[in-house]
């Protein structure tokens, strides 16, 4: 857990609307009348299946704004890594074969080049239809899902 921002916002008492014939006399702006502090923090729950449970408790604990949860992955770089690794082997397997059928070697690599993205991939979510107050007592369950990482190799070898 840590803490990503706090806030100081001015609270203002406004001129009061007159209702009843009896008006209260005109101010030139509103004027302060204390701050109101709000703090923003980040929680890493790295086990997902407590992750309705966290939003739950958090619910109950004053929290009023929830933003998340967020599914990240922790170490994009080793995970590109593995999928640039067998990008690479299935290209080479599948150049290989090609030389062959054309008849021809491969020989070093010319250029070398890639591309890759992240994408989430979530089951279908259905609710069970449960009423309200079930709903507030109970903690939330959410999707279950994977993120995959997909990178494309692009290898330009010699051909002998």
């Amino acid at each position: 857990m840590k803490t990503v921002g706090y806030n100081v916002y001015p609270r203002y008492e406004y001129q009061q609307s007159c209702y009843s014939g009896i008006c209260p006399p005109v101010t030139s702006s509103p004027r302060i009348i204390g701050y109101e502090v709000s703090q923003s923090i980040e929680l890493k729950v790295r086990d997902t299946s407590k992750a309705g449970e966290v939003l739950q408790a958090l619910g109950t604990t004053g929290v009023q704004n929830i933003s998340g949860p967020n599914f990240v992955v922790d170490d994009t770089d080793a995970v590109s890594a593995e999928a640039r690794e067998l990008a690479i082997v299935e290209a080479k397997e599948k150049a290989k074969r090609l030389a062959k059928d054309l008849g021809v070697s491969l020989g070093n690599v010319v250029s070398f080049s890639e591309s890759s993205g992240y994408y989430p991939m979530y089951d279908s979510y259905y609710g069970k239809g449960a009423g309200m107050e079930e709903a507030l007592m109970s903690a939330p369950s959410l999707p279950v899902g994977e993120e995959e990482t997909t990178i494309t190799v692009y290898i330009v070898y010699e051909i002998r």
